[in-house]
């Protein structure tokens, strides 16, 4: 498992960015309050305004209901025409399907499809794509804090029942598991590198330590052998008989050498 992830890591490259297009997801600026996204960690600890509003226009109801005495309640008839004037809500499928309460309803939302993968393998050395697939992650991750911001934006856009609110909900969705995968499996990618970089100096550290020891050994044997000591007692117990028995055999003369051979 181990080798494959190392060589899967070795040759994969991350995928091509997305183009800009004016494709239409359910995220973009047309549709979405760009201003919740960008002030709704701000606005965490307080109520949102248009609560607040809302609250206020309670109060005043309230004090004004308190001064003049209770408000007349709208008859069956006034209740009835409001109702078909509105389509019942403004659902789909209704009598005002037609008429849409809020800006998203009105877009074409399109399927949010992933990024084409690469098909060619990487020729980046081993530093190289560790350092590349490094960058790559620390963008999906970037994109993936970006794209949770806005879920609440994105369901504030459309009606809770209307066909492009679960249409943007699920592109939405999509795209989240997908960034969330291609972190996670290019993480593995990293590690598998960085192991396989760590393998390597062990390894590389223990053969020079090796080779280290045995140039100390040869180069001590040389120093020996130059000093006369690298000789062991038998080394030079025989060679102290080889030279006794050469010797008389070198200094006799040649007719004495042949007779000793002829009576051998």
């Amino acid at each position: 498992m181990s080798s494959a992830n190392y060589w899967s890591a070795r040759l994969s490259k991350e995928p091509l960015s997305g183009s800009v297009s004016n494709v239409e997801y359910g995220w973009s600026e047309h549709v979405i309050n760009t201003a919740l996204v960008e002030h709704r960690s701000e606005s965490a600890g307080s109520p949102p305004s248009s609560m607040a509003s809302a609250a206020n226009a309670r109060g005043h109801l309230h004090s004004v209901s308190s001064a003049s005495g209770p408000l007349p309640r709208p008859s069956f008839q006034s209740s009835l025409r409001g109702s078909f004037d509105t389509g019942f809500g403004g659902g789909v499928g209704g009598v005002g399907a037609g008429r849409s309460r809020l800006p998203g309803d009105k877009a074409h939302v399109t399927e949010w499809q992933p990024p084409s993968q690469s098909m060619m393998a990487s020729r980046l050395l081993e530093v190289d794509q560790l350092r590349a697939l490094t960058a790559y992650v620390a963008c999906a991750e970037v994109e993936l804090e970006r794209h949770n911001e806005l879920k609440h934006a994105i369901e504030l856009a459309y009606s809770p029942r209307h066909a492009n609110h679960h249409r943007s909900v699920a592109n939405w969705q999509r795209k989240s598991d997908y960034l969330l995968r291609e972190i996670v499996k290019f993480r593995t990618y990293m590690d598998s590198l960085a192991a396989a970089q760590t393998a390597k100096e062990r390894f590389y550290a223990k053969r020079s330590s090796a080779t280290g020891q045995q140039q100390h050994v040869e180069t001590t044997s040389v120093h020996n052998k130059q000093m006369g000591g690298a000789s062991s007692p038998v080394d030079s117990g025989r060679a102290m008989r080889e030279e006794r028995d050469v010797t008389p055999r070198a200094s006799m003369p040649p007719q004495t050498l042949l007779q000793q051979s002829a009576a051998g």
